[in-house]
């Protein structure tokens, strides 16, 4: 083997520092190593240490209608209660941001951990759904069950404050009303306790009482054209029957009281028997024939005691002429029932004209009291329409606190679960493929860095050599 070894008059090439070159190299590449080292490992610490967190996500929904509630009242006046839909009328207030800060606040957070029975209950998420009626709740906790625990625990606390809510606004509500119908009610008891005085004072029952009375006096007044039309009916009669036995009333009367007595009949049997005899004697005989001067002296005591007891049955004598008018006859007779009409006929009459002049004094006593009421029953009348609007008012005003007990949703919404709380299937933090994914992205912009200061180092020498 031959070694060919340079002359002397060829120049060598100067000899490259290989040890620094490698050295500077090796040194890049260790703290290239070294970073990634330290990349990795916080990643894997990290995952180790950090605290595994399972998220529970559910969701309420507010209704979207409304409802209302109206009664008529009998007694006058309505009531009228109406819940609207939180969402209607375009207001720029949404119950949900209402909602979303007592779900945040401080005293329902406090209750949500005493309820799920946690130290630290920590501040959950809340989203607003836009264009809907729906609020988005998510919860963490350690375990899928501490998750849900916490979930529905939020949920009884927040359900619990809205319902504290309500009964203090329904108390505010409430005893606002009650100072109304307090003055209501003193109004209303003012107004009877008016009624009841004027009644007392002015001797009046009701508003119907004048009515009654203008009533009671159209019925007289028929009364009387009937009693009136049947007097002249009944005049018309006695007139005919008196013209028929060409008697007047009063004589039938007589008649038939005379007709009724049986001693004076007999004093009549014994003046009738005289006279007949006496036309029997003075046919035979002259007047002064001794027969007929003692059948004479018959006639006339029979005639004097005929006078007597007339006298004494009816008040006033009646003469034998008369009596012989009057021509009684045995009861059943039609002369004796021509006697009976007449007499009936006259009382019929009488009692017309008494029943149609007491009529008549009625009529006029109901008139004067009639003309003394108007007044008193229009005040009386306006006195009453005053208590209606105050009662009708009072009645009011407490149904409208009844019905408002009810309204309860006006303020503060339904509310309802949506979405109910699930157990989390997965942790959602700490996430192994964010973890990962950044180390390697870390790595390879802390390679990529390093290596750009290398080559530019690199550089740099080459062109100080």
């Amino acid at each position: 083997m031959t070694i060919l070894l340079p002359t002397p008059s060829q120049s060598l090439p100067p000899a490259q520092p290989l040890r620094p070159s490698l050295w500077r190299r090796a040194r890049y590449l260790l703290v290239c190593l070294l970073v990634n080292v330290v990349i990795w490992s916080f990643s894997l610490v990290y995952l180790k240490v950090a605290p595994v967190v399972y998220t529970c996500g559910w969701s309420l929904i507010l209704p979207g209608t409304g409802s209302g509630v109206s009664v008529n009242l009998s007694e006058g006046g309505s009531i009228s209660s109406s819940t609207a839909s939180p969402f209607a009328g375009g207001s720029s207030v949404d119950p949900r941001a209402n909602y979303k800060s007592i779900a945040e606040s401080s005293t329902v957070i406090s209750a949500a951990a005493k309820i799920a029975k946690v130290t630290k209950f920590g501040k959950p998420k809340v989203k607003l759904v836009d264009q809907t009626s729906i609020i988005e709740f998510v919860i963490e906790g350690k375990t899928p069950e501490q998750a849900q625990q916490k979930s529905l625990a939020l949920f009884a606390a927040m359900e619990h404050r809205i319902n504290e809510l309500r009964e203090d606004e329904l108390i505010r509500r409430q005893q606002g009303f009650k100072s109304v119908i307090g003055e209501a009610r003193t109004k209303l008891e003012a107004a009877q306790q008016e009624i009841l005085r004027y009644k007392s004072s002015a001797d009046i029952a009701s508003t119907s009482q004048a009515q009654d009375i203008v009533g009671t006096i159209e019925q007289m007044r028929k009364e009387l054209a009937e009693t009136r039309a049947q007097q002249a009916r009944m005049a018309a009669r006695l007139h005919s029957l008196g013209s028929s036995l060409n008697l007047t009333p009063q004589q039938a009367a007589d008649a038939f009281a005379l007709h009724a007595d049986a001693l004076l009949q007999q004093h009549l049997k014994d003046w009738g028997d005289s006279t007949a005899a006496l036309v029997l004697y003075r046919s035979k005989w002259g007047d002064n024939h001794p027969q007929v001067l003692k059948e004479l002296a018959k006639q006339r005591v029979a005639a004097s005691a005929m006078l007597n007891r007339s006298q004494l049955l009816l008040g006033h004598p009646i003469h034998v002429e008369t009596l012989a008018h009057m021509e009684l006859r045995p009861e059943g007779s039609n002369r004796a029932n021509l006697f009976s009409d007449l007499v009936s006929t006259h009382s019929e009459v009488d009692a017309s004209a008494g029943q149609a002049k007491e009529l008549d004094h009625q009529i006029n006593l109901f008139e004067s009291r009639q003309r003394g009421l108007t007044k008193r029953v229009a005040h009386l009348e306006a006195l009453q329409r005053n208590m209606q609007v105050a009662e009708a008012v009072f009645t009011s005003t407490l149904g409208k606190l009844d019905v408002g007990k009810s309204d309860i949703f006006a303020s503060y919404p339904l509310i309802q679960i949506l979405i109910e709380p699930d157990l989390p299937e997965s942790p959602s933090a700490p996430k192994k493929a964010f973890v990962f994914l950044g180390a390697g992205v870390g790595s390879l912009l802390a390679t990529a860095g390093l290596t750009i200061g290398w080559l530019r180092n690199k550089r740099k020498q080459e062109k100080l050599a």
